[in-house]
């Protein structure tokens, strides 16, 4: 029997399917290789970055009336992310497309446990519905939005009622020398006989010129009852009447009337307040 052998034709043939699959795995590889070096190419800055922290954080507004550019966020941690870039957006979850629900966008760094933050353009409405994005060092951390009710430029409240009520209006606008302001402030009870009443004066509201660092009783009328601090904001003094000629109380038929000088630099002589 003579054995037949193989055709030219079909030996080319043959080789021609082998090299077609080993170009095709090799191609296949090279393609994988160069994917995985334009996905590494192209990775974010912050993901090549150690996390400082995942610590969650607070964002509330300053408690003033009306628009504002300032935030406050609290629960950072300087000890190990301090120098880190802060950035912090507020917007509103209603919204669906991301440019029109930002409120807010401000940056700072962190340096302590608590910062307040202002925005150098742009201001916002503070609303109890709004959220925040925080980022530390690049990083998303957790954060949660806290609406803050504004503090008025002045309010009166009763010392142990719990039904008579009492008001304070400014009367007096002055602005007196540079670097300083006056206001006189009438107290009204809401009864007909005699009550206690108590102000607090919000020194850092955007009504004022300034925010003062020194507030001086001008009559002499007033007794100190507390104050917010030097580093808080806002920046409150709570005063009241002094039992001299019973001014510690009023009534709907009988105002208070007392004036205090803001001034925007430390003073040496007493004062209500008196910051560095």
């Amino acid at each position: 029997m003579t054995r037949r052998m193989p055709r030219p034709g079909r030996r080319t043939a043959l080789a021609a399917v082998v090299g077609a699959l080993l170009l095709a795995l090799v191609g296949s590889s090279l393609a994988q290789a160069s994917a995985v070096s334009i996905t590494t190419r192209l990775k974010p800055f912050t993901t090549s970055q150690s996390r400082c922290t995942s610590q969650a954080v607070g964002v509330t507004n300053v408690a003033i009336a009306g628009p504002t550019a300032r935030v406050v966020v609290s629960g950072l941690d300087p000890a190990r992310c301090a120098g880190q870039p802060l950035a912090v957006t507020v917007y509103d979850p209603a919204v669906t497309t991301w440019p029109a629900a930002r409120r807010l966008e401000v940056t700072g760094a962190v340096s302590t446990s608590t910062a307040t933050l202002t925005a150098p353009t742009g201001t916002f409405t503070p609303a109890a519905g709004l959220k925040v994005r925080v980022t530390v060092g690049g990083w998303e951390v957790p954060a949660t939005w806290t609406y803050t009710t504004p503090i008025p430029l002045v309010s009166c409240t009763v010392p142990g009622s719990t039904s008579a009520t009492c008001s304070a209006t400014i009367t007096t606008v002055a602005g007196g020398n540079p670097g300083e302001y006056l206001r006189t402030i009438r107290v009204t009870g809401s009864e007909l006989y005699f009550t206690r009443w108590q102000v607090t004066l919000n020194l850092s509201d955007p009504a004022l010129p300034f925010v003062a660092r020194s507030l001086l009783d001008v009559g002499s009328d007033l007794v100190l009852i507390g104050t917010s601090g030097c580093d808080a904001n806002p920046r409150t003094v709570t005063v009241e009447g002094s039992s001299s000629w019973a001014y510690d109380y009023t009534s709907l038929w009988v105002p208070r009337t007392f004036q205090v000088r803001g001034y925007a630099a430390n003073q040496a002589t007493p004062m209500l307040l008196n910051c560095p």
